[in-house]
């Protein structure tokens, strides 16, 4: 099994944030088809990269590893302040659940 690292790198940080750590949050159940359809972005990658980063993302979520998840993107250097921001955001969300 991959590493949360190799997983969130394949997935990336980016699409984590903007895209499927909000719509898994709404539904754990979401078909590449309903994300595809609600962000552009996530439409232009292939069908099948749209189904590996949707099931490595819901594999975090299943394995409860959604803070640490979290915290990688907040300690990224690779990202930009608006996607640790948001990340931040989430993460503060979620340990107050």
């Amino acid at each position: 099994m991959k590493t949360l690292k190799d997983r969130m790198n394949d997935i990336g940080c980016s699409t984590f944030i903007n895209i499927l750590y909000p719509e898994l949050k709404k539904d754990i159940n979401i078909d590449i088809q309903t994300v595809a359809a609600r962000h552009e972005t996530y439409s232009k990658y292939t069908i099948k990269s749209q189904k590996s980063r949707l099931s490595k993302c819901k594999s975090i979520f299943k394995n409860n590893e959604i803070c640490d998840a979290l915290i990688f993107v907040i300690e990224s250097t690779r990202v930009s302040e608006e996607i640790r921001c948001k990340a931040e955001t989430y993460l503060k969300m979620e340990t107050s659940i």
